[in-house]
This record gives C-alpha cells, sequence and structure tokens, in this order.
C-alpha cells in the first residue's frame, strides 16, 4: 500500500451541512484499492503471477478513482486542486536584503497549525532549542565581527560548520524533521559560503564588506528565531 503523505487536494464543499476541509484522495485511493486487492487476490492465487496481480491493482485503483469522483461531485465539490509543498521554505537570497528578509520571516510566522506541522514535522523543542543555542551563538559572534582578520574568520568557519554537523546529528536521531533540517542547512551553508568568498577575498590581498557579513548572519539568526516560533508553538 503506498500513501503519499505530501500530496494535499484542497476541496470547497458547497453543501451547508459538510464543513470546509482538506481530504487526501490519493491516500484514499490507495487505501480503497488495497482493500480492495487483497479478497481478489486470495480468490485467484493460483494464478497469481505478478503481472496477473499488478493488473488487477490497476483496476482497482480505477474503480476508486471513479468512485471518489462520483462521490464528491455528490457532495457538491466546486474546486478540487493538487499542491504538492516544497520540503525548502525559505529563500536564502533573502538574508541579503532586509526587505526580502522581512517578508521571508513574515511567511514563516504566518503558516497556520496544519502547514507549520508539514515544516517541522515531529520535532523535539529540547532538540531544537539545543541547536539554535549554539547556532545563535555562532552568528552573533559573526554578527559582532569588526576587524577583517582571517584567523578570526577561520575560526568562525569551524564553529558554522560544527553546527552543520549538529543539525545532521539531531537529524539523524530523529530529533527534528527532515523538512527543518534541509531549512535550517540552506541558512547555514549560505552563511558559510559568505565566510568563505571573504576569506578568499582576504587571501588575495583585497578588502572584504563587513557590513555585508554581519547582514547576512543577523539574516540567518531572524530565520532560526522565526522557527523557533514555530516549534515552540506547535512541536511535541
Amino acid at each position: 500500500m503506498f500513501i503519499n503523505k505530501t500530496t494535499s487536494y484542497n476541496i470547497d464543499f458547497k453543501a451547508k451541512f459538510i464543513p470546509r476541509n482538506t481530504i487526501d484522495l490519493h491516500a484514499l485511493t490507495s487505501i480503497l484499492s488495497s482493500i480492495m486487492f487483497f479478497p481478489i487476490a486470495f480468490k485467484t492465487i493460483l494464478r497469481s503471477t505478478p503481472t496477473f496481480i499488478t493488473l488487477i491493482r490497476l483496476e482497482c485503483i480505477y474503480v476508486c478513482k471513479i468512485f471518489i469522483f462520483v462521490f464528491t461531485n455528490i457532495l457538491g465539490v466546486t474546486n478540487l486542486s493538487y499542491t504538492r509543498p516544497s520540503p525548502l521554505l525559505v529563500d536564502v537570497k533573502s538574508l541579503e536584503d532586509p526587505q526580502r528578509l522581512s517578508q521571508e520571516v513574515r511567511k514563516v510566522l504566518s503558516l497556520d497549525k496544519r502547514d507549520a506541522h508539514h515544516l517541522i514535522g515531529d520535532t523535539s523543542k529540547t532538540a531544537y532549542m539545543r541547536i539554535h543555542e549554539v547556532i545563535a551563538t555562532v552568528l552573533d559572534k559573526l554578527a559582532s565581527f569588526k576587524e577583517a582578520h582571517e584567523e578570526t574568520l577561520n575560526k568562525l568557519l569551524l564553529d558554522l560548520s560544527r553546527t552543520l554537523i549538529l543539525v545532521k546529528y539531531q537529524q539523524a536521531r530523529d530529533q527534528i524533521s527532515d523538512r527543518l533540517a534541509s531549512n535550517i542547512e540552506v541558512v547555514l551553508n549560505k552563511v558559510i559560503d559568505t565566510v568563505n568568498n571573504a576569506i578568499s577575498i582576504l587571501r588575495k590581498g583585497g578588502s572584504i564588506d563587513i557590513e555585508a557579513i554581519r547582514r547576512v548572519s543577523e539574516g540567518a539568526r531572524a530565520l532560526l528565531d522565526s522557527f523557533a516560533v514555530l516549534v515552540y508553538m506547535y512541536s511535541r
């Protein structure tokens, strides 16, 4: 039985006695087809070659889809839209632009309970608190960076790399969701790339834009803080 958890269908009902709701029709189709499939498979066990069973299951799926189509039309479905949410929520380019960053933060904070759960999943508050504290400490040090010293940037770069390891470790322990981990990694990688570019410029004898480094680190901190709000509001 195959159920696509990332697939959702938004349904608008005309009937007054039926509340507006969200139904995963693909999952419903898979469940119904599996229920119909097993009795047929047992009856035809003597002829149950892989090809034959596959054909039976396909037939069950199409029958269920027809049933759901008729069923939803009886209920007065006026709009059936298909969406597949992206696992990546934030636009990391916004870290370079305060105005775009503000929009990204507002987008994160405006997520409703359902969409927030899609992002944070079964993330543990304790695990995220640990990650957030470590990352925030490094970002705050980077945000207070004042002088263009390669040695200082190298140390901060190492600290940022360790934060990536921490995120992966907690993800492997199922303490934070894959989607949330992916978002954090994207943000951290943007900061790491910024620091790496600054180090490369210094090694070539050039001058770096300290304000740009500070702006990216502060933007990253803002996004992580917005994730923390969702975790504290909706996680276990």
